[in-house]
């Protein structure tokens, strides 16, 4: 079920470079933990692929939509889950759409709120299971010029696991 994951986000963001030429379009790479509040759970470390379209501009705030896909690059561990003996590896991979609104703080700083749909595949020892959810966010960034931005970010990705990343964007 991950590689199908995987292999329907791939054709999802090709066909929205068709969205490249378009004013307000921007592209994003993020890295961070996913962090999860349960105690048998070591972190997981995700990287990441945004594709966004900035559809309103004010002075003091943008709406956009954005579209993510996370993967896994370093495991996490996890140990005394149901069916799984001892300890085993796990990983999560997530593809989503947020709405996001990004209102201005100072000249180049700025909050970042989302919220959208998410689905989630998790595999532990072996096992995997995949979940949609709702989900929010809340972030800074920081615009380094008009068309380079960073931002660090804290994604609740469903009740006990989140994504703390840190990222940059480039409006093409």
């Amino acid at each position: 079920m991950k590689k199908n994951l995987r292999w329907l986000a791939l054709p999802a963001m090709l066909c929205s470079m068709s969205l490249v030429q378009a004013e307000g379009v921007y592209l994003g790479l993020k890295a961070g933990e996913v962090d999860v509040d349960l105690r048998t759970f070591d972190n997981a470390t995700n990287v990441g692929l945004v594709l966004g379209y900035e559809f309103f501009s004010q002075p003091n705030y943008t709406l956009s939509i954005e579209g993510e896909y996370t993967d896994t690059v370093s495991d996490g561990e996890a140990c005394d889950v149901e069916g799984l003996v001892g300890c085993g590896d796990w990983d999560i991979q997530t593809i989503a759409v947020y709405g996001v609104g990004r209102i201005t703080l100072s000249q180049n700083t700025y909050l970042k709120l989302k919220a959208g749909l998410q689905h989630e595949e998790v595999e532990v020892g072996g096992f995997d299971d995949g979940h949609n959810y709702l989900t929010f966010g809340a972030g800074l960034g920081y615009n380094i010029n008009n068309k380079l931005s960073v931002e660090v970010e804290y994604t609740m990705i469903e009740e006990d696991a989140s994504f703390i990343s840190a990222g940059v964007n480039y409006k093409l």
